[in-house]
């Protein structure tokens, strides 16, 4: 009997599978090309690999909405936090296909063993000249950060990326100080600047893994190339 217990248990280890919480900031409307492209594959496709649950927050403020829903995440004891913006759409892949690149980028790339937040690749829709959204500490400039324009292979550790399509390994919110994610004035750094620097003050990498690309949504479509388009609704 005890042999027996021994096997099973072994056995229940090899069957566990990882619980990510799917975060989603949003206001008050969704475009439609985001929900049947990126909202409901992840929301509805099982998956035989990992176990999904969806959080959705309306955003008082961003900070504000993303600590909120990563207490839901550990409420519910999830593994990894997975923060997906409204206005983003895999330009390649599906949704489901992506999250497990990232997630095996994350867990079986050697070189990356030290990696705890790992996310794709895609344009700062906000930022003059559509710069990719991720940055490298520079001292002596104006925020401390530059952006990141050019890189080899197909990741690249940053000091900071953006929060648009991001796994996070959710050691990183039990073993920091509340709050996460904090944006004292629209003209300083925004929440994610923040918690980049969080994450590195106690240890934490990040890293972008570039073959998974997103455009943003919305009446300017941004590729992931630089491209644009102005699309009507």
């Amino acid at each position: 009997m005890e042999a027996w217990n021994q096997q099973n248990q072994k056995q229940n280890v090899v069957n566990q599978v990882p619980k990510i919480a799917i975060c989603i900031p949003y206001n008050s409307s969704w475009n439609p090309e985001w929900v049947d492209r990126t909202y409901a594959p992840l929301r509805y496709t099982p998956l035989d690999w990992c176990v999904k649950i969806t959080f959705l927050c309306k955003v008082p403020s961003l900070p504000v909405a993303r600590d909120t829903l990563i207490n839901q995440s550990l409420e519910q004891n999830c593994d990894y936090t997975f923060f997906i913006d409204t206005d983003v759409v895999f330009e390649s892949d599906d949704p489901n296909v992506a999250l497990r690149k990232l997630y095996q980028c994350m867990n079986k790339v050697k070189e990356m063993k030290n990696a705890k937040i790992v996310s794709g690749l895609y344009r700062a829709k906000q930022k003059v000249g559509f710069n990719y959204a991720m940055w490298m500490k520079a001292p002596g400039q104006k925020i401390g950060f530059v952006p990141i324009e050019k890189w080899t292979g197909n990741w690249l550790e940053v000091s900071v990326c953006g929060l648009g399509c991001c796994l996070i390994d959710n050691h990183i919110f039990r073993e920091t100080p509340k709050p996460w994610f904090k944006w004292d004035t629209s003209e300083g750094p925004s929440e994610d600047f923040y918690f980049f620097e969080l994450a590195k003050k106690h240890g934490f990498e990040t890293h972008v893994f570039t073959e998974v690309r997103l455009s943003h949504l919305g009446n300017l479509k941004v590729k992931c190339d630089g491209t644009m388009t102005v699309q009507d609704f």
